[in-house]
């Protein structure tokens, strides 16, 4: 009680000594008022240098943006037209950057147009038809039930996916017909097959006939399914409007000066927001020895001002010395490191000399010699001309057969070409001549493929094995082997799965009734599900196929759950190693072509180079190509470049990584043959890669000058918050030593009051005894 009592400062003595230690730690605190100002300082540089960065990765950008020849090749058009109407009404163009300059004349002679179909007349859209069979629109099955209404029929149509937009037009209100109406323009226009009752009671009649496109273009009659034509003229796509074969209309495309003159602008705008923002920080004033900004005298800053300033005045070699320079091409650097565009001049020189002002600033490579290409140069190669000495063409891949196929394969035989796991199968039949196995070959190889995936269980329509199961069995017939799956009503089937690009299916199918529902209503369910992106069938041994309808490598799965579903199972549905169960990886073309040596024997070549270039041969039956099975692969490029270690790949030959003047360096070899003198290559690094190679220097967030200089910043300042945080540690403990010290004071002095109080009370006591007894 006593001690908390003397807590309070001078309660005993009389003496405020907690002021007195709040002020003498004050006057300690003093050291760390100025370690923070200094933290402050280095904070303020910090932000500073982050701004800073934020300029240069800009500058960096409009740089990047100039330093690719293609980046050069904007394009623009015009229109203008001679005849009643304007050019503008006939048609529109839109061009790449991959179009070449030049003028063109067209006639647009047809637009093309969809076709459209229109059914007869049905006193109702919503009344059953009585029709029920497969109808095929444009080779879609669309399968009718007798319970379906003109509005249902309509609804199938259009889910189908069939290329065409049904609807159902009502002119009176007992006269309702059913219009098709293509997807597509083109005189191919709507396909319709499959069940003639049910076309004949619809009885389609042509409203209006589709109708190719038909464009003269510089005297030549271009015809297309089309309205949008961008096969003709090379970058440019024509989009048809409307016909007027009495109006001439003359196309010109060219150069978009604008556009690269933009550019340029925007890379001396971003390169004076740097210089700018350098002399702000860089600035003082003699006279009231004031400085710019919290970076004055900032090493650092200096050096990226001297790299930037160094790369503007720097030449560009291998280039023409009247366009090495930027002031050659109007842009000047003024005495205060400002850049300035002499709009006019720039404008001339890309009109006059467009190919110059592209060297002035992209980086480009160029090759001499025969069978020499420049590919690529890497962050790492200077400037300059190599000498290219080739050890080793590059070569193909190549399987050639020993039996003279001239006068035909003596039996049938099959042959399995695979590239990469993707595999094409030939089947040749028996006295094929050598251009006819050359030609099945071919067709096999360069046609693209859906994948297909089959299950791995075999399902039966009943017991004995003997019948397989098909789309149209009963639930309750249904048997996996010799096993009844044991269906029944209300039994669910989930499935999931992924479709050709991978995007997520899912869906579930319920049975009504297992002697009526049939298993097309569980393929036709995995078919909705997949948005009409897969087809679903059961093959002739009863296992379930699921085949993308989009050709090329995919991502297409299916797998069911069928624990919900008696004992029905459908095995894994996957594609198998040989193809023999009818399944089968989508792909593309594969790069092998055949051919006949000349003396009438079997060669596959592989269309690319080098030792990753591969494919494997495989053969079966009783004919004989004269092939030996296996793996067949070229061999890569090898050589030098400027005398210096290179790589090659296929035809590609690279400076490795660790060449002092190469590293990066990329050229294609196409010769056959090994040559030690096979020419030169030049790179020309050009203003813009300079700007790019040096900003990335100065940015790398690894090892830039930037980078070195926030750490280091940061570094600092984390180390003022621990000297910070010493100090307060130091003084709270110096402060409490006082307080303790003082208020053992106040409790020794509180025990001395105490003792006199009570010696003065005994003193008082004593005498007032002594004065009653008297």
């Amino acid at each position: 009680m006593s001690t908390s009592t003397n807590l309070v400062s001078g309660l005993s003595s009389g003496f405020d000594w907690r002021s007195m230690v709040d002020q003498l730690i004050a006057i300690d605190q003093q050291r760390v008022t100025i370690i923070e100002n200094d933290k402050t300082r280095y904070e303020n540089q910090l932000s500073e240098w982050q701004s800073f960065n934020t300029k240069l990765l800009s500058l960096k950008t409009a740089a990047e943006a100039l330093t690719d020849p293609e980046s050069f090749a904007a394009c623009q058009s015009s229109l203008s037209a001679d005849g009643d109407s304007a050019a503008e009404d006939l048609v529109s163009v839109s061009v790449s950057d991959s179009a070449a300059p030049g003028f063109y004349s067209m006639t647009v002679e047809e637009t093309a147009a969809a076709q459209r179909l229109l059914s007869t007349s049905f006193e109702s859209s919503t009344e059953e038809l009585g029709l029920s069979g497969d109808i095929e629109i444009n080779g879609v099955t669309v399968t009718l039930d007798e319970s379906d209404s003109l509005d249902a029929l309509r609804e199938k149509i259009n889910n189908a996916d069939a290329d065409v937009t049904a609807s159902v037009v009502s002119y009176e209100t007992d006269d309702h017909r059913l219009s098709l109406t293509s997807a597509e323009t083109g005189a191919e226009g709507i396909s319709l097959d499959g069940a003639s009752d049910i076309l004949t009671t619809l009885g389609f009649t042509e409203i209006s006939a589709g109708r190719d496109a038909v464009l003269d273009i510089d005297g030549v009659t271009i015809t297309r399914s089309s309205n949008v034509i961008e096969d003709v003229i090379e970058g440019v796509t024509i989009d048809l409007v409307k016909a007027d074969p009495l109006t001439d209309i003359t196309l010109m495309v060219e150069r978009d000066i604008n556009a690269v003159s933009g550019k340029i602008n925007n890379f001396v705008s971003a390169y004076n927001a740097v210089s700018t923002y350098i002399n702000e920080q860089q600035n003082y004033d003699a006279e009231t020895g004031e400085t710019g900004g919290v970076l004055f005298g900032d090493g650092t800053l200096a050096s990226v001002k001297s790299d930037l300033v160094n790369t503007v005045l720097d030449q560009v070699v291998g280039v023409d010395a009247d366009f090495s320079l930027l002031n050659f091409a109007g842009i000047t650097l003024d005495e205060t490191g400002m850049l300035t565009v002499d709009d006019a001049v720039l404008d001339d020189y890309l009109e006059s000399n467009f190919n110059d002002i592209v060297g002035l600033f992209a980086a480009q490579g160029a090759t001499e010699g025969e069978n020499l290409e420049f590919v690529h140069a890497g962050s790492a190669v200077e400037a300059g001309t190599y000498a290219i000495s080739i050890d080793q063409a590059a070569s193909q891949g190549t399987a050639t057969g020993t039996v003279d196929l001239t006068g035909g394969l003596g039996a049938d035989a099959t042959l399995t070409v695979a590239v990469s796991g993707y595999r094409a199968v030939v089947d040749l039949d028996a006295g094929m001549a050598i251009d006819d196995i050359v030609s099945a070959v071919n067709t096999e190889l360069e046609a693209a493929q859906a994948e297909i995936r089959v299950g791995s269980e075999f399902l039966y329509a009943g017991s004995g094995e003997l019948t397989p199961l098909t789309a149209e069995t009963a639930w309750d017939q249904v048997y996996v082997g010799g096993t009844a799956a044991n269906l029944e009503n209300g039994d669910t089937i989930s499935f999931s799965g992924t479709d050709h690009q991978g995007g997520a299916v899912s869906g579930s199918y319920e049975i009504n009734d297992v002697t009526t529902d049939t298993v097309q209503g569980l393929l036709s369910a995995v078919e909705a599900a997949y948005g009409g992106d897969a087809t679903a069938s059961i093959d002739s041994e009863g296992r379930i196929v699921i085949e993308d309808s989009e050709d090329g490598r995919s991502k297409l799965t299916l797998a069911f759950d069928t624990s919900g579903a008696g004992g029905l199972t459908f095995g894994d549905i996957d594609v198998s190693s040989d193809g023999s169960d009818g399944s089968r990886a989508g792909r593309t073309a594969l790069a092998v072509s055949a051919s006949d040596d000349g003396s009438g024997n079997l060669v596959l070549t592989n269309d690319n180079y080098g030792t990753s270039a591969a494919f494997t041969v495989e053969q079966f039956g009783a004919g004989s190509l004269g092939l030996v099975d296996g793996e067949y692969a070229g061999e890569d490029v090898s050589g030098t470049i400027n005398g210096e270690e290179a790589t090659g790949s296929g035809q590609v030959l690279t400076g490795a990584s660790d060449a002092d003047m190469t590293a990066g360096l990329s050229i294609k070899y196409t010769g056959d043959a090994p040559l030690e003198t096979a020419g030169t290559v030049t790179f020309i690094e050009g203003v813009a890669e300079k700007f790019s190679r040096s900003l990335s220097a100065i940015t790398d967030p690894v090892d830039g000058y930037v980078t070195f200089k926030r750490q280091s910043l940061t570094s600092t300042i984390d180390s003022y918050d621990d000297r910070i945080e010493r100090i307060n540690e130091l003084l709270e403990r110096k402060a409490q030593r006082m307080i303790d010290r003082f208020v053992a004071m106040e409790l020794a002095l509180s025990k001395i009051q105490s003792q006199s109080d009570w010696l003065a009370g005994q003193i008082s006591a004593a005498q007032s005894g002594w004065e009653f007894n008297r």
